[in-house]
């Protein structure tokens, strides 16, 4: 192959690259060329035609196959903590909110395995590097090459105010079973469609799973109590994260709620809280 032919045959190729992605063609040669100037003395890449297929894999694997990744600036404001899913691995879930291609909305952030201890406050805003979903773009990807850069935290009536313009539903113990968040065709929760419950904590129950995880249950009171039907507080299973209030303090829980079943005592609703933001704490450790 002369020279004639290598630059055709590269040309060729990072033309079909450019198809199969984002990135225009000098965008690709500029990424070429780069690669073929680290490795061009390298003793096993002598050969020009070596040297150009080389740097081509390269960056196929790189374009291709590994997510580009775009920068963010969210409001994280809810987290799962570490899940473990029906095939043991490590899960986590965090939402945040922010200005995603020009409008504002909920985005969930998947982290697996070896991202999942990542260390993340909530109610902080935080710019973020992360590979967006093509099927969805509320969803976000987290990489081993994203990052977190903490730009500020929210003072406590600022995190009430943000979640008012999200747009999630407040429910009371006397709307709760009214307004159940949405499944899909498949049965599955939507997890974008959140309620927001406030109330005093009546009772705290914790315990370990088989799986090794900790899991928590706050039974919430709300002043509307008196008004239902059925006079129980709500049900709200709460991440580890955000486990660390006691009876007697006042929060607001953010989460998608469900209709469960009593073997004896008929449906009681119940919601799996991402955050839990305090409001009057009585018990400070």
């Amino acid at each position: 192959m002369n020279n004639g032919d290598e630059e055709k045959w590269i040309e060729e190729r990072l033309k079909k690259l450019s198809e199969r992605t984002k990135n225009s063609v000098k965008e690709l040669r500029n990424a070429f060329d780069s690669i073929v100037e680290i490795y061009k003395n390298d003793p096993q890449l002598q050969k020009k035609s070596d040297l150009y297929k080389y740097a081509l894999e390269v960056l196929i694997s790189r374009t291709v196959f590994k997510p580009s990744l775009t920068t963010y600036k969210l409001v994280l404001f809810g987290d799962t903590g570490k899940l473990i899913t029906r095939s043991n691995r490590a899960m986590r879930m965090v939402f945040g909110y922010g200005n995603i291609d020009g409008k504002n909305m909920v985005v969930k952030l998947i982290f697996r395995e070896d991202m999942v201890d990542t260390e993340l406050d909530m109610m902080r805003i935080y710019e973020c590097s992360l590979s967006q979903s093509t099927k969805d773009s509320r969803i976000m990807f987290v990489t081993k090459d994203s990052t977190f850069a903490l730009k500020q935290p929210l003072m406590p009536e600022q995190q009430r105010s943000l979640l008012a313009k999200m747009g999630f539903d407040i429910i009371t113990s006397a709307t709760a079973r009214t307004n159940i968040s949405a499944v899909d065709g498949n049965g599955r929760t939507d997890a974008f469609d959140m309620k927001i419950f406030e109330g005093t904590i009546n009772q705290v129950r914790s315990g370990m799973r088989s799986n090794g995880t900790q899991w928590t249950v706050y039974d919430i009171v709300d002043s509307e109590i008196s008004e239902a039907s059925i006079i129980e507080p709500l049900t709200v299973w709460v991440p580890q994260p955000f486990a660390e209030y006691s009876e007697g303090d006042r929060v607001c829980c953010v989460g998608t709620t469900k209709l469960m079943k009593r073997q004896d005592q008929g449906e009681y609703v119940v919601m799996n809280a991402v955050s839990v933001i305090p409001i009057v704490v009585m018990h400070e450790e």
